[in-house]
């Protein structure tokens, strides 16, 4: 799935849900994944609509050892590595610039 700059919704079509961590949208690169960055500000946003609001994450490029690189929630700065997006749901990513970049959904290693 194609992201670009601006708001996409991606969705997750299998049977299995994913977490951020390993949703394969941080590669490290940001010509072929999100771009990470010091806050929310900066970096590109993963918004999902889990409890009817929206709640925003990022990629932070870290500063060990209090917070090491990963995904946390933009707000309140809380690690959200382990965050799911539910299967058969839709989520946005906001790219804040670079170049496009195609996303694929990552295979389940069970159902």
């Amino acid at each position: 799935m194609a992201v670009v700059n601006g708001l996409n919704v991606l969705g997750t079509s299998s049977a299995a849900g994913i977490t951020l961590a390993n949703s394969g949208l941080m590669t490290g690169n940001d010509n072929t994944g999100v771009k990470a960055g010091e806050d929310g500000a900066v970096a590109d946003e993963v918004i999902l609509y889990t409890t009817g609001n929206p709640v925003s994450y990022f990629y932070f490029t870290g500063a060990p050892p209090e917070f090491p690189a990963g995904w946390y929630k933009t707000d309140d700065f809380s690690n959200a590595n382990n965050v799911s997006i539910a299967a058969g749901t839709a989520f946005v990513v906001k790219r804040k610039g670079g170049p496009s970049f195609n996303w694929a959904l990552p295979s389940p290693t069970s159902f």
